[in-house]
């Protein structure tokens, strides 16, 4: 009998237990196509049900000439799963399910599939956009949090494939879903399927916060991913420039804003950027800007921002391109095609933005050559990475979408070299882990506080102000750990529909929980009150990331 999810459960142990385990499958043999699925029931092994802990292996007889075996082990805070079979087959789906009991006031947070999805906490029972009360889902981690302490769900490694995390508070039920390989397994061999941690943190009577970070600071010690060594950024973006705005005079000028306003200012350890946003060309054609805006190209203006102190940067959607673009008209085979041949279509509809192929040796070509020009001919020392979602835009050649991901950041430090600083944004924060310098934790701020889901997306990204603000708080344990937290482009200064006083709130908010502070418009018209605050979220902000 179904329960009522308007009941409330409050009894049993609040404590994360595998229970059962499913594994589902497709045999690749073409004489004897076929598909089946493995269950177990991990309660009824009485290591799980007493202690939840050991290695345990399972043999069953799926289908008539087909052995599967099953490694399960959870041992500690550290859950395995890894599968064998006796012939070629293809995994379609993994999940392992744990039991646990809900308490009235408990908190859960699951963490969007993108940077740009929105993340913050939210009651255990509560009803979510599009989805029944007390279910959630989210990727890469999640926790639950209540007064006895916090508990973490988090992926160890997300090369192979994302983690997909999500709970029924009514129903008890917390699962974990890997993303599944693509190619099929090779008989006789083990191969992992899921490696994630299960942290128990209790709270012993300090702050549940404390408890939270506590929980992070598990995580990533288990995972072992390289801390973040790159310092804060602090300076100007021209994001906010448009049309006859984006220009070499007016960049200029934004530039002697810049420099009086730092002049006054201690940068507090922070490094001084200028960044050259997208918007100087068509999305696909970054060696070729715009030749009435930018007279003597970019490398002059990069040279310029340098001698003043400034780390010269440049954005691009290095595997994107819009249908105006000179690439598209001359390489339409590049662009990234669904089953049906038709291109796959990434960011805003309006835009006419189109995916590419990663893995096509041409594309590669020419984003290595983009992307080594920009830093070694313009002089870019700092590349912002937008629309990332492109290289996992659809699964290929064998590759699950954070394979393909994984893939395309490596080609881009390469391309790059270690010692340009890379921010990644419109992306899978599990597949940056030691790969970028700076990732975005919440989605752009827009000029406005409450404003609605963004139409053309399926998932959770909008671009309020105040939704922007909790992503980046509720991410900010990640700042440090995983990366540098990049909190966008903060519209300070600019004319749009943010009081004085909120402003102050999104610059507060992330001078205390990332490490960027990047203005738009000319800092040279700011007043007192702005130098001020803006001195102040450094202050801060320096002491947040030391």
């Amino acid at each position: 009998m179904a329960k009522k999810r308007d009941a409330v459960y409050r009894t049993g142990d609040a404590v994360l237990r595998p229970s059962s385990c499913i594994i589902e499958y497709q045999v690749t043999n073409e004489e004897a196509p076929a598909s089946g699925f493995a269950s177990f029931s991990l309660g009824k092994v009485p290591a799980f049900a007493e202690q939840a802990q050991g290695d345990h292996a399972f043999r069953t007889e799926l289908l008539q000439g087909v052995d599967l075996t099953v490694a399960l082990r959870f041992s500690d805070e550290v859950m395995q799963v890894a599968v064998m079979p006796r012939n070629a087959l293809r995994i379609t789906k993994c999940q392992v399910v744990f039991q646990r009991a809900f308490r009235v006031g408990e908190k859960a947070l699951f963490n969007g599939r993108l940077s740009s999805d929105e993340t913050a906490e939210v009651d255990v029972f509560a009803a979510r956009p599009g989805q029944a009360a007390g279910v959630a889902q989210g990727y890469t981690f999640a926790y639950l949090r209540g007064a006895a302490g916090c508990e973490l769900v988090g992926s160890l490694d997300e090369s192979r494939g994302l983690l997909r995390i999500s709970m029924d508070a009514f129903e008890q039920q917390v699962a974990v879903q890997p993303e599944c390989p693509c190619e099929p397994i090779e008989p006789g061999k083990l191969h992992a399927l899921c490696e994630c941690c299960c942290v128990s943190v209790p709270a012993e009577g300090e702050a549940a916060e404390r408890a939270v970070n506590a929980a992070f600071a598990r995580w990533f010690a288990l995972a072992g991913v390289r801390r973040p060594v790159a310092k804060p950024l602090a300076g100007y973006t021209s994001q906010q420039r448009q049309g006859a705005a984006l220009c070499e005079s007016q960049l200029l000028a934004d530039l002697q804003g810049a420099c009086a306003v730092f002049s006054s200012l201690d940068a507090c350890g922070h490094e001084k950027v200028f960044l050259l946003d997208s918007g100087y060309c068509a999305v696909g054609d970054w060696l070729q800007p715009s030749a009435e805006s930018f007279p003597h190209g970019v490398a002059p203006l990069a040279k310029t921002a340098r001698s003043l102190g400034f780390l010269p940067g440049v954005a691009l959607w290095p595997f994107a391109c819009e249908r105006a673009s000179q690439l598209y008209a001359q390489h339409p085979d590049w662009v990234l095609a669904d089953p049906q041949g038709k291109p796959v279509p990434v960011g805003p509809r309006a835009r006419k933005l189109y995916a590419l192929d990663t893995l096509n040796p041409q594309v590669r070509d020419y984003v290595s050559q983009c992307v080594s020009t920009l830093v070694q001919q313009w002089g870019a020392q700092v590349l912002r990475l937008d629309g990332l979602s492109a290289a996992c835009a659809l699964a290929q050649g064998g590759m699950n979408g954070a394979q393909l991901l994984v893939d395309a950041l490596d080609l881009l430090r390469a391309a790059a070299g270690e010692d340009t600083l890379l921010i990644a944004t419109d992306v899978p924060l599990g597949c940056t882990f030691g790969r970028v310098d700076y990732v975005a934790t919440c989605c752009q701020p827009a000029a406005g506080w409450n404003n609605p889901t963004l139409p053309w997306v399926a998932g959770r990204e909008g671009r309020g102000v105040r939704g922007a603000l909790a992503s980046m708080v509720f991410r900010g344990p990640l700042n440090g750990r995983a990366f540098r937290a990049y909190s966008g482009v903060l519209p300070w200064g600019s004319a749009g529909k943010l009081s004085p006083d909120q402003l102050e709130m999104l610059m507060m908010g992330a001078a205390c929980h990332s490490a960027t502070l990047l203005v738009s418009g000319n800092m040279g018209d700011w007043d007192a009150r702005q130098i001020a605050a803006f001195q102040q979220a450094l202050r801060l902000q320096q002491a947040a990331n030391a």
